[in-house]
């Protein structure tokens, strides 16, 4: 990295956004009420949550130069820590001192990169903004907000209750982050990070360049405070976390283990928790107090995120298919390689042909247009088979796998495949026949 970057120094402005709100939006300060007193009494009654929360990102970059413009590599990369961060996987984490070790906290989420926008289109999760702007800190007596906004040179937020947002900008040479608490607008929720403190490569500078300032705002937006209670140095504020020691304010670069403040004992300030203001490198763990909060977020007002996960359908729509019945199977695959998985029906059962027929739609075409309608050497099929999609025999084209598995005179499953077409060209098949012919018919 040049020497000429910006020295920045670890400061957040998520609190003061959060007072900004409490000003401003009458029903905010009423709303976080509320959400604390659900995540005291979640934390009273809680229950593990089993399996893994995945949250799907995108992430907004705004830029004025090329340098804010980041790579797809580097926001990989930010997704990379954030993953081993939050389920303590951290390289780093065998640097926690032993007596804060069996607090130790895993928050068990993933969180993955979108490959769809809200539409259902398929996309990158990654929107790219150029602006006019050179550096967002320049709003006022409250936070620059704008790139939140396609009418003010920003992006405007996906939903809010579908997507984590991240957006990724120049904040000047003081702030690296924010994020916005559970309970405020949805036009402006999600996290926004200043490009040099960004993932772990790329336009990140040391010594932010661990990506633990991300770390640190999705903390916040999953309704974790700041270790020391925001209280400046009286020792009287709250993280609302039993298990994170009372603290005198904030803690700033590398310091050595311990360090006491506020008589909080032999062990002093948790200071390499993501809470705290350290650097990158010292700062890796989440306590398991801090991970129930979390989980009381997700149970409760960012619940519709990890909802969506099956739960929201991608696409509905009707397709060029008549009505079926229990004579079709249904597989999904990338038939002409387009990119775009295509729809295979199978129909099993009284068909013209007397065969096992398939029948291919396009996705490109939302399932209005047929590839491949044909017949096979397959006689009919009934419930005694399984179908599936392979390239067998390495011909680059996909081959149908038939799979007999009872009914057989040997108590041996039986598998059959057959050969797909080659040289496949979207929306065009010759009059060859295809899937006409045994490759490996087995007995074992």
């Amino acid at each position: 990295m040049s020497s000429d970057a910006p020295e920045l120094t670890r400061q957040c402005g998520t609190n003061e956004y959060h007072r900004y709100l409490i000003d401003t939006e009458p029903a905010y300060k009423p709303t976080r009420q509320s959400l604390e007193q659900f995540n005291h009494l979640y934390r009273r009654n809680q229950t593990l949550r089993s399996g893994v929360a995945l949250i799907p990102v995108v992430v907004h970059v705004v830029y004025n130069g090329d340098a804010a413009n980041i790579t797809e590599a580097q926001v990989d990369s930010q997704i990379v820590a954030l993953n081993a961060d939050f389920n303590a996987q951290n390289a780093d984490i065998s640097e926690i001192p032993t007596a804060f070790k069996p607090l130790l906290g895993e928050a068990r989420i993933r969180f993955f990169r979108v490959q769809r926008d809200p539409q259902g289109k398929r996309h990158p999760g990654i929107t790219r903004t150029r602006t006019s702007i050179q550096a967002f800190n320049q709003n006022g007596n409250q936070l620059d907000q704008r790139m939140k906004s396609a009418a003010q040179g920003g992006h405007d937020a996906w939903p809010s209750d579908r997507y984590l947002n991240i957006w990724v900008c120049d904040l000047g040479r003081e702030l690296l982050g924010y994020a916005q608490f559970p309970g405020g607008p949805i036009e402006k929720d999600g996290v926004v990070i200043n490009h040099t403190a960004f993932g772990t490569t790329g336009t990140s500078v040391s010594p932010f360049n661990l990506g633990r300032t991300t770390t640190h705002e999705v903390a916040h937006w999953l309704n974790v405070y700041h270790i020391w209670g925001d209280d400046g140095l009286a020792c009287s504020g709250s993280d609302y976390c039993d298990d994170t020691p009372n603290q005198a304010g904030s803690n700033r670069g590398r310091p050595q283990f311990p360090h006491v403040s506020c008589g909080n004992g032999q062990s002093g300030d948790m200071f390499m928790n993501f809470m705290d203001y350290t650097d990158d490198e010292a700062m890796f763990m989440f306590t398991k107090g801090q991970v129930a909060r979390m989980n009381a977020t997700l149970t409760g007002p960012r619940s519709s995120l990890i909802g969506s996960n099956f739960q929201e359908p991608i696409l509905q729509t009707g397709t060029r298919l008549f009505e079926t019945d229990e004579t079709f199977d249904f597989l999904v695959a990338d038939w002409n390689r387009d990119g775009v998985q295509d729809l295979i029906a199978i129909k099993k059962q009284n068909t013209a042909s007397k065969t096992t027929e398939l029948h291919i739609l396009s996705g490109r075409s939302n399932f209005q247009e047929y590839l491949l309608q044909t017949d096979t050497i397959l006689p009919e099929t009934d419930d005694t088979f399984e179908f599936a999609m392979a390239d067998w025999n390495g011909d680059k084209s996909l081959d149908l796998v038939a799979i007999k598995k009872r009914g057989l005179t040997q108590a041996k499953q039986r598998f059959i495949f057959c050969p797909g077409p080659r040289n496949i060209k979207p929306f065009f098949f010759g009059p060859e026949r295809h899937f006409v012919k045994p490759i490996v018919p087995s007995s074992s």
